[in-house]
């Protein structure tokens, strides 16, 4: 049974498992994240609805302020007066219109009642919140307040009565907590089974609610509350009640009322709020088990109607392996197994006829093996050849360009360097001989230009084969050479040597000199470059020199096609190749140029 477990069988109970394990997956983890997606609606939508509450109530709030505000105009003037009677009908007609339902009095800058709605009302609103009215002249509402003589708590608002811009008394309006002013403002508020909501105040005490009999009571999550109220933040979270006799997991949202400093609290049952999220973890959870029950019976019997035909095939793949091509193959049905039956039959009579064919074609293959070895032998022998004499080619070929350079620099310096020296004696001499003015100017002018071939004639000298190659060496040469190319003309030049310096056989310095005067030329003539960088790197295998400028830069394609200047390109090329070296040029207008020379160090003993 084990033994089957882990054969064909057990795979394909373990694929099919996996299988239906990922799609489960896959779809747990959508199916959760839609759950937290719900999770997360639904308490937006309790914040919401919060906040939509405590707009309303802030809404009504600022009506009867306003129409308080416009009643404090008709008790600007001394209230004992003639004007008493219409001020007294002016706050029984505000209390009527107004939520201040209990009662609206005004309030001396003293703290004493000098007018009230109902009459003989005389006790002060309690609290110190009236201090913001009477001495700071703005509006204020207040929290919730202990009722005169044993009445029920209340809240109270008030807006300060001024004379030539200052508060002289306050007209304020209370609201019984007991009353429906303020229990008329949550009533709209509907939940399901569980679900309230509060209107609180700034110290966590409820001024209405939904639910009966809470109103003047703290509520139970009165720190949440205040700490809340007092950042003036909208906020939603999940509670459990640890805090209570009876833990009930509840959601509350609560969102600020912004005039007075209240709040909105609506609270349902948490199995309420996160029901849609619940039922769809559980449906997960419960179809993934389904699922996998069904795709892992529906693998075991596949398993059982493959895993036995192919067994049977495999000992008859495994007899033939071993040589018995006589080994009857089972017959199949009209399926893929029965294919495959049919197939192994006749790959066991085409293995049998090719064993035959292959005893009577190893002779011919060992022949043809040994023919081509010795064609390949022969071939290597004239490639050897040919890179010998590769090699003597270009020692033969750079040593004659050399001399030729030598003996031109030769008959430079010894024949028309002296004739341009004796010019500038001669010409010296007979300028300081007596003679007209005019005739001085034009010899001293002539000197000058003698002078001047001369010094040219120099430096075609050192270009032609300058004696720091010889003397001192390829770095020596390349640093003279930028000087004499770069610097004259005014560019700014970074020389670079990295490494141990060694010299390189004579004519592989030569080579890589030409290629690196080509490049400097180059970056003269063509460049329009402010700066080039020279680096000479020594490494143990391999030098490297690298020629770059911050100038216009050109089509490199187009150069190493052998168009304009791109011969010069081609003949750098050309010489690294010889001595089986590099040439890389990497540029584009406008972008600089870099040219970077590459050539192994052993190339001296190759060719040498």
């Amino acid at each position: 049974m084990f033994r089957r477990l882990r054969g064909l069988t057990g795979r394909i109970l373990l694929l099919v498992a996996l299988g239906t394990a990922a799609i489960l997956g896959v779809l747990g983890t959508v199916s959760l994240y839609l759950a937290e997606d719900t999770t997360r609606h639904a308490l937006d939508q309790r914040l919401a609805l919060a906040r939509s509450a405590a707009a309303y109530v802030d809404a009504a709030l600022q009506g009867s302020l306003a129409a308080l505000q416009q009643a404090a105009a008709l008790v600007s003037e001394d209230p004992r007066g003639p004007e008493a009677s219409a001020i007294q009908s002016a706050l029984h007609a505000l209390r009527l219109r107004t939520l201040f339902s209990r009662r609206i009095v005004i309030v001396d800058a003293a703290g004493r009642v000098t007018a009230a709605d109902p009459a003989g009302a005389v006790e002060p609103p309690g609290g110190d919140w009236l201090r913001d009215v009477l001495v700071a002249g703005r509006p204020a509402v207040s929290g919730a307040l202990r009722g005169s003589a044993g009445a029920a708590p209340v809240v109270a608002a008030g807006v300060p009565v001024s004379r030539g811009g200052a508060p002289v008394a306050a007209l304020v309006g209370e609201i019984d907590l007991a009353g429906p002013a303020l229990a008329d403002l949550v009533r709209p508020l509907q939940f399901g089974a569980g679900g309230y909501a509060d209107l609180v105040d700034g110290r966590g005490v409820v001024l209405a609610s939904t639910r009966p009999g809470r109103a003047g009571a703290e509520s139970d999550h009165k720190k949440f509350l205040v700490e809340r109220l007092r950042e003036r933040r909208a906020a939603v979270s999940a509670c459990h009640g640890c805090h209570t006799a009876a833990p009930v997991a509840e959601v509350m949202a609560l969102a600020p009322v912004a005039l007075s400093g209240w709040g909105i609290a609506i609270r349902e049952p948490e199995a309420a709020v996160m029901a849609p999220a619940a039922f769809l973890r559980r449906g997960i959870f419960v179809a993934g088990t389904v699922f996998l029950g069904i795709g892992l019976v529906l693998a075991w019997g596949m398993a059982r109607s493959v895993a036995g035909p192919v067994r049977r095939l495999t000992e008859t793949a495994r007899r033939i392996a071993a040589g018995d091509l006589a080994a009857a193959v089972p017959a199949g049905g009209d399926d893929e197994i029965g294919e495959l039956s049919r197939s192994l039959g006749a790959m066991r009579d085409e293995l049998a006829r090719l064993l035959a064919e292959a005893r009577a074609g190893t002779a011919e293959l060992e022949r043809r093996v040994q023919e081509r070895t010795a064609a390949l032998e022969a071939t290597a022998r004239a490639l050897r050849e040919k890179e010998e004499a590769r090699g003597d080619l270009l020692r033969k070929l750079i040593t004659a360009q050399e001399e030729e350079r030598k003996r031109i620099a030769r008959e430079l310096h010894d024949e028309t360097s002296q004739v341009l020296a004796t010019l500038a004696l001669g010409l010296e001499a007979a300028a300081g001989a007596p003679s007209p003015d005019a005739a001085r100017g034009k010899l001293a002018g002539l000197r000058v230009m003698a002078v001047e071939a001369l010094d040219g004639v120099h430096r075609i000298i050192h270009l032609l084969r300058p004696s720091a190659l010889d003397d001192l060496g390829l770095v020596s040469a390349i640093r003279w050479t930028a000087e004499m190319v770069l610097e004259r003309r005014g560019l700014q030049v970074d020389f670079t040597v990295q490494g141990e310096e060694g010299r390189l056989p004579p004519e592989v310095e030569t080579a890589v000199f030409r290629a690196v005067q080509e490049a400097l030329t180059n970056v003269a003539r063509h460049a329009d470059a402010d700066r080039a960088a020279i680096t000479v790197s020594f490494a143990p295998e391999t030098l490297e020199i690298t020629v770059e400028d911050d100038g216009k830069g050109f089509d490199a394609a187009a150069g190493l096609r052998g168009q304009g200047a791109g011969l010069g390109l081609l003949g750098m090329r050309e010489r690294m190749s010889l001595l089986d070296g590099t040439a890389d040029i990497a540029t584009r207008p406008g972008g600089g140029t870099r040219v970077t020379l590459r050539v192994p160090r052993r190339s001296g003993a190759a060719h040498g």
